[in-house]
């Protein structure tokens, strides 16, 4: 069957079997290309006199789950839910700063902890994302002689180089 703009014909009388499963990817995806973000920089840096946190300084709006959220500037975070990720002796780590719609913010092991598996041949998700905003990611550089504890060890200590990186969106692995 041919699809005739001019009979009214439309994609739903066309080819309704597989509208479902593309519009459930492509909602998906529209949804993660749209949806969570922060209208501009969070300001990611070191807490001043507890290096072991992490602060905010610029007050600004997010969206989670495509609802607007006022993010202020917020200057203590703890990276100790993280303490059993320690970093090795001459590795890099990089971990990811998300917010929540509350929110709160944390990092997470990875960049990229809570994407969802997308199946292409059925066009579902394995699940539902993490509904939180991607802020920045702290990279976090260890020597030849010492480890990094998040939580534990400060940002600045001896033998650790830690950048803080505030992003509009999750970067590629190549632009690290």
């Amino acid at each position: 069957m041919a699809l005739d703009v001019n009979s009214g014909s439309s994609l739903d009388n066309f080819a309704p079997s597989i509208q479902g499963n593309a519009n459930v990817l492509v909602d998906e995806v529209t949804r993660e290309l749209l949806g969570n973000r922060a209208n501009g920089p969070v300001g990611l840096a070191i807490h001043g006199s507890t290096a072991s946190l992490f602060k905010t300084t610029n007050a600004v709006k997010i969206v989670v789950g495509g609802k607007w959220v006022a993010l202020g500037a917020q200057s203590s975070i703890a990276a100790s839910s993280l303490a059993s990720y320690v970093v090795p002796v001459s590795s890099t780590a990089y971990f990811g700063v998300w917010a929540d719609a509350s929110g709160t913010i944390s990092l997470s092991p990875s960049l990229l902890a809570s994407f969802p598996v997308i199946d292409r041949a059925t066009s579902t998700s394995s699940g539902r994302r993490v509904q939180k905003c991607f802020l920045g990611y702290v990279k976090v550089v260890t020597d030849g002689t010492h480890t990094f504890t998040p939580g534990t060890t400060a940002f600045d200590a001896t033998g650790v180089t830690t950048t803080f990186v505030d992003c509009a969106y999750v970067p590629d692995p190549a632009d690290l």
